[in-house]
């Protein structure tokens, strides 16, 4: 039997592939089993310094290794990867070494180092093999990254120091890359909202024009250039991470880095998941905790300075507002509110409350009662801490107007809703009668199929289409919006367009009751044309 494992995403067997990314909640169940010896392990890396006492080093290394055990950034060619998917992996592989006796293994580690896996598997079997290992990168970024991290943004800060004086009460943090330019979650859509005026108000915070900052994060290096132009271009009232770094402190932190903490030496296990556990908080003290202090005494420096009363996020998983929200566990003097800008349902990637997490803001705030339900039930969030509320992009399309006769396809770059398309455009008499009761057909590709030879090779196919008109933005509300499950889809249902899953799966992504879920749910392309056409008789 040969059997590969591809990066950390899947297990393939004969054909089959087993995804190593789903099935969170049970290892993240486990994982609560070990938070005393995470806390043993965060206790004994501490080295007295300059930067930070004891009793709040301990409650940042604690918060933020947690954050990156659940979910690991996965830059290019690192060893490191999150606690779920070293659990899956673990559970399928010792179930495939009971059960068969002549093995392959194959570890594919085309854009990720997979050696841990590879260590844990010759301890059964000498029969494994390794394909597109890049061996030079792999020395680099095991020795190096955390360095390189550090000087990365400290070139930026050098490229990027201007003084910022704007003062203000609520600072809000979203993408760069997502929103700036179209303010398409934090916009005057959300600040000029009575029932978001409101819920501030409940928090002592009262939202006018002028009373707050957005934050944009950016961490890659992707159209970098644009982004330092867009730096000097933007309004006083925006900020960029470089606004809040201090550049002497990461100075500071860079050259001496090996002061701030002492590396913990274990060599007795209770069990292979902490032996993993303790493999990944080395890694984690060398190349993420400089960077770590830098950015968190920074925030806390700046928000002292500022006064800051009131700190929102699209999200409790965007890393500024993460750490902000360590500070105000810390401090207790600021009030943090997180949107859902990730989609939470039944493989939500959060470790439940308890008395030894409770990392979360004062308030989240979820699209739907069945979200709420599941975060109170399953995750042990307080009930006072999760409101219903529309999502910014929900309010968003409310401005746009409605266009009649225009269907929308929402593309993700899956290769069936591509094929699925193809087909159903074969049928010439079924496309020109929609045509001729006026109907026009759009497709809004994903902007990361851009970046994928699959979709550029589909989307080359798709212009022989002459009927779809490719678009890459969106000004109106369709009447009708087709997709497989893509949260836009979503967002524009709850705008009002007539919206159709094609994909079955999209009932637990938004955690859709049945009764709810069978309007919008279609098996096909064809189905819901001719229901189109049926309501034109």
């Amino acid at each position: 039997m040969i059997v590969e494992i591809y990066n950390f995403n899947f297990i393939r067997i004969n054909e089959k592939e087993i995804k190593l990314f789903y099935n969170t909640y049970p290892p993240l169940k486990k994982l609560e089993c070990y938070l005393d010896f995470i806390k043993e392990l965060v206790s004994n890396s501490y080295k007295n310094n300059k930067f930070i006492k004891k009793d709040e080093f301990e409650h940042l290394v604690y918060n933020t290794f947690l954050y990156f055990l659940i979910n690991w950034d996965n830059l290019y060619h690192t060893n490191q990867m999150p606690f779920y998917i070293w659990y899956n992996f673990k559970e399928r592989v010792d179930d495939i070494l009971k059960s068969e006796k002549d093995i392959t293994f194959i570890l594919n580690q085309k854009y990720v180092n997979i050696d841990y896996f590879g260590k844990y598997l010759k301890k059964f079997t000498n029969n494994i093999k390794s394909k597109n290992k890049n061996r030079i990168v792999d020395y680099i970024m095991e020795n190096f990254q955390g360095n390189l991290i550090m000087l990365y943004f400290l070139v930026r800060k050098i490229i990027m120091n201007k003084n910022n004086n704007y003062r203000f009460d609520i600072l809000f943090i979203t993408d760069y890359d997502r929103y700036y330019g179209n303010n398409r979650f934090f916009g005057n859509h959300l600040f000029k909202n009575e029932e978001f005026k409101k819920l501030l108000k409940n928090f002592d915070i009262n939202l006018t024009d002028k009373n707050y900052s957005i934050l944009f994060t950016k961490y890659n290096f992707i159209n970098l250039p644009k982004y330092i132009k867009d730096y000097y271009k933007k309004r006083q009232d925006y900020l960029f991470i470089e606004d809040i770094l201090n550049l002497k402190l990461g100075f500071d932190i860079l050259l001496n880095s090996s002061k701030i903490f002492k590396k913990v030496n274990l060599t007795n296990y209770n069990d292979e998941h902490e032996k993993f556990i303790h493999t990944m908080f080395n890694i984690f003290l060398k190349h993420k905790l400089p960077f770590v202090l830098w950015f968190y005494l920074s925030i806390k420096d700046y928000i002292s300075k500022t006064n800051i009363k009131c700190i929102v996020g699209d999200s409790e998983r965007n890393f500024m507002f993460y750490l902000c929200n360590i500070y105000r566990l810390w401090r207790k003097n600021i009030k943090t509110i997180a949107f859902s800008h990730e989609v939470i349902n039944n493989n939500y990637i959060h470790l439940p409350i308890s008395e030894k997490y409770s990392c979360i803001p004062d308030c989240k705030l979820v699209w739907n009662e069945n979200i709420k339900k599941l975060l109170i039930d399953k995750y042990n969030f307080p009930k006072d801490k999760v409101i219903v509320f529309p999502d910014p992009r929900f309010l968003y399309w409310k401005k746009y107007p409605k266009k009649e006769k225009t269907i929308l396809f929402v593309s993700q770059g899956y290769p069936e809703f591509y094929e699925e398309i193809f087909n159903t455009f074969r049928d010439k008499k079924l496309i020109n009668t929609l045509i001729e009761h006026g109907y026009s057909f759009y497709f809004k590709p994903h902007p990361g199929e851009y970046l994928n030879d699959f979709s550029i090779r589909e989307l080359e196919k798709l212009k022989n289409i002459k009927e779809i008109k490719i678009i890459n933005g969106l000004n109106f509300v369709p009447e009708y919006t087709i997709g497989m499950s893509s949260t836009m889809i979503y967002e524009l249902l709850n705008a009002g367009s007539k919206s159709f899953f094609l994909e079955s799966n999209a009932k637990e992504t938004f955690m859709m009751d049945d009764k709810e879920f069978k309007k919008y749910f279609r098996k096909n392309l064809k189905e819901i044309f001719f229901e189109i056409l049926n309501k034109q008789l």
